[in-house]
């Protein structure tokens, strides 16, 4: 009971730290309070949102391996709770944006697609070289299908090295994986850092499967281990912070390796006690729902104040709207809430 109430109270954390990650208007005066405020949240707690995912779903996957068909039943399950919501919270912003309000920027968390076939294939994920244009956060859920595809095999990898393949995994993730799509000289194009960022993240197969390793080797996470390990990610993380105020795109990686480090602290910190289902039950509903309030948000975002800290002020605006909406739909549209938000 205790493990499960962190899981889905760490599950609600993690979804507004994702809202954070797009959020249009950050502080730019490097140093400020507010430019320092947001770096931290940005780029050291809320860089283990999407692994947290990742290694939850990894680990529950693996509890349920051994049993008697055990894959066909993932794979049913979760076009079910990953498909369906991917479908439906694609074609809403594209209808909005690209059909029915084709107005303002082209660009952005749900872009305007150009009404032409590679571009409609974009919008709705269809190619890899890109994020799915209609609602970008949403690579995510493809990512984690393609895993649930491939799982037999991280599992048997996991099983037969008994987890060595980890740091295998580890590597090509920090070969292929800069943390940033901005790095001049890699020696991977923009295009292909998008494959593996995006496509098929490298970042996903790491923590997914950690989390493989974890469901199969069970291991203890004292409160001293995890504050300590909370010290080394935030001192590696503020060197990541300073290193993007000084313009080197070295930072990712400095990111990348705080991530393990700080997810052991809030999993170290977070409560045990079961949080409000109002709460816990919508944190997938913020995922998905998030992009289209921000997207709605831009132009009247410029009626508001223009202040450094605004960027909090539209994030707030952001998850309140999205849970109104959540609670509003599973009131009066239970039905398509339903499949909407996966059964969740």
């Amino acid at each position: 009971m205790v493990k499960s109430a962190k899981i889905a109270n760490m599950g609600f954390v993690c979804a507004l730290l994702v809202v954070i990650i797009h959020l249009a208007d950050a502080p730019r005066d490097v140093g400020t309070p507010s430019w320092l405020a947001y770096a931290f949240v940005r780029q050291i707690l809320a860089t283990v949102a999407v692994p947290y995912f990742f290694l939850v779903s990894g680990y529950f996957l693996a509890q349920r391996s051994g049993e008697s068909g055990w894959w066909g039943r993932a794979l049913l399950k979760r076009l079910r709770t990953l498909g369906v919501p991917y479908l439906v919270w694609c074609l809403v912003p594209f209808l909005l944006f690209s059909v029915l309000w084709p107005v303002g920027s082209p660009d952005g968390i749900c872009a305007r697609a150009q009404m032409k076939a590679s571009s409609v294939a974009a919008a709705f994920g269809l190619n890899f070289f890109t994020n799915p244009e209609a609602n970008r956060p949403l690579w995510y859920l493809r990512d984690l299908f393609l895993l649930v595809l491939l799982s037999p095999l991280v599992g048997w990898l996991v099983r037969k090295t008994r987890g060595w393949i980890l740091v295998a995994f580890g590597v090509l993730y920090l070969a292929l994986n800069p943390g940033t799509l901005d790095f001049p000289g890699f020696w991977l194009g923009q295009r292909w850092r998008i494959v593996w960022a995006f496509g098929f993240s490298v970042e996903g197969l790491v923590y997914f499967s950690v989390g493989w390793f974890f469901a199969v080797h069970p291991m203890t996470l004292t409160r001293r281990t995890g504050l300590t390990a909370g010290a080394a990610g935030f001192a590696i993380g503020l060197v990541g912070v300073k290193l993007a105020a000084s313009g080197s795109p070295w930072f990712g990686y400095a990111c990348e390796l705080s991530i393990p480090f700080v997810l052991a602290f809030l999993w170290t910190v977070m409560s045990p006690k079961p949080w409000h289902p109002l709460l816990v039950g919508n944190a997938f509903a913020i995922y998905v729902m998030h992009p289209v309030f921000l997207r709605l948000m831009l132009e009247p975002r410029r009626l508001l104040p223009d202040m450094p800290s605004m960027c909090f002020v539209e994030w707030a605006i952001a998850v309140g709207l999205t849970m109104l909406l959540a609670v509003a739909l599973r009131k009066f549209a239970p039905r398509f809430a339903h499949l909407a938000f996966g059964g969740r």
